[in-house]
């Protein structure tokens, strides 16, 4: 990061390694920032969801799921496909 501020890939590669770790609000900030550069990726926007969903703030996580399966059908991991349909369901 000190090399390279600025890199949508090192934000998502340092966002991916906060997930790994349970630094969910520290993960979401960084995602926030690649998504900046790359508002498209569903798979950042499936990420931000993961993290917003670990962070309890549910309605986030449904729009950042959401979006992410706009633009991708293939985007999430299980465990994020899991996570979101469970909120769906808590969310009818």
């Amino acid at each position: 990061m000190d090399l390279a501020p600025d890199s949508s890939d090192a934000q998502v590669a340092l966002a991916s390694l906060l997930l790994e770790t349970g630094h969910w609000a520290d993960a979401e900030r960084q995602l926030q920032i690649a998504l900046r550069e790359l508002p498209n990726d569903g798979r950042l926007h499936a990420m931000l969801g993961y993290a917003f969903a670990k962070e309890g703030h549910e309605d986030d996580a449904l729009r950042a799921f959401k979006r992410s399966r706009e633009l991708c059908d293939r985007c999430m991991t299980s465990e994020e496909t899991t996570t979101y349909a469970a909120l769906k369901n808590a969310n009818k």
